[in-house]
C-alpha cells in the first residue's frame, strides 16, 4: 500500500520499520532485524533523522534481547546523536541506562564466577536490601558486598547518569502538565517509565555500595505513586516536588483534595 501510494523514502522506511516492530513482537528476531536494516537504508537515502533514530532505537531494542548490550548501547548512542526531540532523546538516555545496567550486571557476574566469591557472594544480592519507611536509614549494615573492579563501577555510573537525565526531563514535563485529561493521560505514562528509571537508579545505587542513596529513590519512587494514584481521580497536579518523598502533612493535604 506504501509503496503504490506514498513511495517515498521517508515513508517506506516507516513502513519497513513498523513490520520489523511486529516480527520483534512476534519473537521472530531475524525477520525484524532484516525490516530494521531495510528500514534504515531508506531513511539514510532519505536523509531522514528522525526515522533514523528511530530505527537505531529499535536495533538496540532488538539487541537487549538478544543480551547484547554492548551493541545496544552503541545503537542508543547513535541516536542521542541523531535526534534533537526531546522525547526520542528521553527514551533513548532511558534504554542506555537501562542497557549499561545490565551490561554491569553481566560483568559482574562472570567477575564474581571466575574468582574466589563466586556462588555464596552471588546469593547475597538485592534481595538483602531492606526498605521499611521514609525515616528508616537502615540496610542491613552487616551485609559487605565485595569490592567491584573500576571497569564494572563505571558501567553503573553511567548508567546512573543517563537515567538521572531521564529523571530530570520527566520532572519538567510534570512541572507543565495541567489538570485536562490529556495532561492526566500523559502523566501516567509518564510514570510507569518513571517507575522503571527509579527502579533502576536504586539498584544502580545498591551495586556501587551507596545505601543512603538507593533508600532515597525508593523512597521516591513509592511517595510518587501515592500521590499520582490519589490525584488521577481529580486530575490534578501534584503541588510538592517531584522528587522529593511525601511527608504525613503532605499527604493529609492530597486526601482532603479529594473531598
Amino acid at each position: 500500500f506504501t509503496m503504490t501510494y506514498e513511495p517515498t523514502p521517508q515513508a517506506v522506511g516507516r513502513a519497513l520499520n513498523n513490520l520489523g516492530t511486529a516480527y520483534q513482537a512476534m519473537n521472530e528476531n531475524s525477520k525484524a532485524k532484516s525490516y530494521y536494516d531495510d528500514s534504515l537504508s531508506q531513511a539514510v537515502y532519505g536523509n531522514d533523522l528522525p526515522g533514523q533514530a528511530r530505527v537505531y532505537g529499535n536495533l538496540g531494542n532488538l539487541l537487549m534481547v538478544e543480551e547484547k548490550y554492548s551493541e545496544a548501547i552503541a545503537h542508543y548512542t547513535e541516536t542521542l546523536s541523531i535526534s534533537r526531540d526531546r522525547a526520542t532523546q528521553t527514551t533513548a538516555y532511558h534504554n542506555r541506562g537501562c542497557a549499561r545496567y545490565e551490561k554491569a550486571e553481566s560483568e559482574r557476574k562472570r567477575h564474581f564466577e571466575c574468582g574466589e566469591c563466586s556462588a555464596e557472594l552471588l546469593a547475597r544480592g538485592k534481595s538483602k536490601l531492606t526498605f521499611v519507611g521514609a525515616d528508616v536509614k537502615d540496610c542491613e549494615d552487616e551485609l559487605k558486598l565485595p569490592t567491584l573492579p573500576e571497569s564494572i563501577r563505571k558501567h553503573y555510573r553511567s548508567a546512573q547518569s543517563d537515567l538521572e537525565k531521564v529523571m530530570k526531563h520527566h520532572e519538567l514535563t510534570f512541572k507543565n502538565i495541567k489538570g485536562s485529561q490529556r495532561g492526566l493521560s500523559l502523566s501516567v505514562s509518564l510514570f510507569e517509565t518513571n517507575a522503571r528509571t527509579f527502579q533502576r537508579l536504586q539498584d544502580c545505587s545498591y551495586s556501587l555500595g551507596q545505601w543512603q542513596q538507593a533508600l532515597v529513590f525508593a523512597e521516591q519512587s513509592r511517595a510518587r505513586t501515592l500521590g499520582e494514584l490519589l490525584l488521577g481521580r481529580k486530575e490534578k497536579q501534584l503541588q510538592f516536588g517531584f522528587r522529593t518523598p511525601l511527608d504525613l502533612p503532605q499527604i493529609v493535604t492530597i486526601i482532603q483534595q479529594q473531598k
